[in-house]
């Protein structure tokens, strides 16, 4: 992502997901929530102790997908300012391998285009609301479908210019939804 850090990245695991929770002032987040990142910070629960949702194998998949975000935060210098929260988690999803056939195939075996959120709802949706929207795996597929189509060059200069959509992609954010929509519908139809 042609990135550098200037400073280290602090690393914290927890032991077990309710210290995590307190550490990060959500004591009733879901059990899934169990890593956040700043600029130069990783906060993780302990892949030993990973709780009911999670097993070893996710965690090490989520200290990247938190790495990720380190790595966005150190790209921009405006910080998350601007950056919609589908384009920050759908690419730590994506580049840290979570978004699987499993997952993908659940979203989208239903016919029904209206349970596929819009980019605006998974902008502005909170923690809970975009885990509960699929918010992941949706952004993942949206992040998946811009790198197949355009490069990563594209998608780190949307991150970088995320109201850029004319300038990087030739289209309108809502062109560029419609186009995507109508390749999630047409490459999975059939389940």
């Amino acid at each position: 992502m042609k990135t550098k850090f200037a400073d280290k990245i602090a690393v914290i695991i927890y032991p077990d997901i309710k210290e995590f929770h307190k550490a990060i002032n959500f004591e009733d987040a879901p059990d899934w929530v169990v890593g956040a990142a700043g600029k130069n910070l990783l906060m993780m629960v302990s892949p030993l102790n990973p709780g009911k949702v999670h097993n070893y194998e996710s965690l090490m998949k989520s200290i990247i997908h938190e790495l990720c975000h380190a790595v966005v935060l150190n790209m921009r210098e405006q910080g998350q300012v601007g950056l919609p929260k589908w384009l920050d988690e759908g690419f730590a999803f994506y580049y840290a391998k979570q978004l699987t056939e499993t997952n993908e195939r659940i979203l989208v075996n239903s016919d029904n285009e209206y349970e596929i959120p819009s980019w605006e709802i998974l902008s502005n949706a909170g923690t809970v609301e975009f885990g509960d929207k699929n918010g992941y795996i949706f952004s993942a597929l949206i992040v998946e479908f811009l790198i197949s189509n355009y490069g990563y060059d594209a998608i780190r200069k949307l991150i970088i210019q995320p109201n850029d959509f004319e300038a990087i992609f030739g289209l309108s954010e809502l062109e560029l939804e419609s186009k995507w929509r109508t390749h999630l519908r047409n490459s999975h139809k059939g389940g």
